[in-house]
């Protein structure tokens, strides 16, 4: 037997736990769906976003950026 598809807010798709009345993403009352069928990972793209998120911080830190 398959394992049963976390059911998902159907505004923001958050995973809903325990039925809640409201997301605990969104904050809205979701009317439910179930999760998508999850698409294969576009790993050529992410490693892409990673290296901009990289170069982003990289010119905050010249720039004179801290942490807080």
């Amino acid at each position: 037997m398959a394992p049963k598809k976390p059911e998902m807010c159907s505004e923001c798709g958050a995973e809903l736990r325990l039925g809640p009345t409201r997301c605990p993403l969104c904050g809205c009352e979701p009317s439910l769906a179930k999760a998508p069928e999850a698409a294969p990972p576009d790993l050529e793209r992410y490693h892409s976003r990673v290296q901009d998120l990289r170069d982003q911080l990289r010119k905050l830190r010249e720039e004179g950026a801290e942490a807080v």
